[in-house]
């Protein structure tokens, strides 16, 4: 049965393609996130924004309770389902289609190429996203997946003509709008009350790679969590990690359970994202995420954990060489974690003495802060096409 709806698809996307130019109201602007139960990101700013103004946006989800949520705010949505015929009208209906990653909302691979596919951007620094699978039909059809968009929104002028490169963008329509969710000024108050008991909040954000691994900051030497949980304790700190979706453990890390450390997954909910953590931590331990660029458009300082600079560098590669450029010093075992940490959590002007010169040389290149207003950008543009 699959094989033979496989065989339907171009039949299905020529009739679509006839009947999409019939004399239908096409003002529908389509959003979502990484996968259809997620609301974060970009698309969420923008989606938010747009209806506000009264532009008539939907969020696509297979979730009832983010379509309950987005009902109480009096936001539409559309729960994508089984039903073609729904589907089938929503798209006939449908100018612009959004998104943050690599994939756009395509159901069963249904794809009308007048619909305007805008790739908002998920991440801006010299990490490349794109790697090399091994497998020459997969890295295709990656590459022929990523342009299939119509516009990629970069952040500067750096990262259009460089970050487009190495993410293997052959389309001449590059905008540098730079994102929704550095725009709105994110509101952190009454969003993270869990945290405010601490003295000061310590972030964790390694990113993903494309070979078995664990958390960086477990294998730095004389290491572990239990000794992490009593330096913070003895200083009321709070560490919060976040694990990017895509990281696959080497071995299961043993992080257990202790006072003072956290997953960021226990807070999370449709009003909090990654931003409202990062604009409210006091320092940030990272390694090659893109969360650095974020996090020094905040103004918060940063250090860095990586033991795998050489592996990482072969897998997935940066646009420059990722050690000179990031803001922060590289920490190599406990007793250096441990004193970095207080010497920059107890007086910051000693980070912004050594690195505030370098971390505004990084935005520089890779979020040009004159794109502060994103938004109204952003619905200039969608005036115009």
């Amino acid at each position: 049965m699959l094989n033979i709806f496989k065989l339907l698809i171009p039949i299905i996307n020529l009739f679509l393609k006839i009947i999409y130019n019939l004399p239908y109201t096409k003002k529908l602007f389509l959003f979502q996130s990484y996968d259809l139960y997620s609301y974060n990101d970009n698309s969420k700013y923008l989606y938010e924004y747009l209806s506000a103004r009264n532009y008539n946006c939907l969020w696509i989800t297979k979730s009832n309770e983010l379509i309950s949520y987005l009902n109480k705010k009096n936001y539409k949505s559309f729960k994508y389902d089984k039903n073609l015929l729904r589907v089938f009208f929503l798209l006939l209906r449908t100018k612009i289609i959004f998104d943050n990653g690599t994939n756009y909302f395509s159901p069963l691979n249904i794809d009308i190429k007048k619909i305007i596919k805008i790739n908002l951007g998920h991440g801006s620094g010299p990490k490349i996203n794109f790697f090399d699978t091994g497998d020459k039909k997969k890295n295709i059809q990656n590459i022929k997946k990523i342009n299939s968009f119509t516009y990629f929104n970069f952040t500067s002028d750096f990262t259009v003509n460089h970050l487009s490169k190495s993410q293997n963008i052959f389309s001449n329509n590059l905008i540098n709008y730079g994102y929704p969710r550095l725009d709105v000024q994110v509101n952190t108050e009454n969003l993270l009350l869990p945290l405010k008991n601490y003295k000061k909040v310590i972030s964790y954000t390694p990113t993903w790679r494309s070979y078995k691994s664990n958390l960086p900051i477990s294998l730095i030497n004389d290491f572990d969590f239990k000794n992490f949980n009593d330096f913070l304790k003895d200083n009321n700190f709070c560490f919060i990690y976040s694990i990017h979706p895509q990281f696959v453990f080497k071995d299961k890390d043993h992080i257990g359970n202790h006072s003072n450390i956290l997953n960021f997954s226990s807070l999370k909910n449709f009003d909090i994202d990654i931003n409202h953590l990062l604009k409210f931590s006091d320092i940030l331990i990272n390694d090659y995420s893109t969360t650095t660029t974020d996090a020094s458009f905040y103004k918060v300082p940063q250090v860095y954990i990586y033991n795998d600079y050489e592996e990482f560098t072969y897998s997935n590669g940066f646009v420059e060489d990722f050690k000179s450029v990031n803001p922060g010093p590289e920490i190599n075992d406990f007793a250096d974690l441990k004193n970095t940490l207080l010497k920059f959590l107890n007086s910051p002007e000693v980070y912004f003495e050594k690195y505030g010169e370098k971390l505004d040389n990084y935005l520089i290149k890779y979020y040009d802060i004159k794109n502060s207003n994103s938004l109204e950008k952003f619905e200039n543009f969608l005036s115009e096409i």
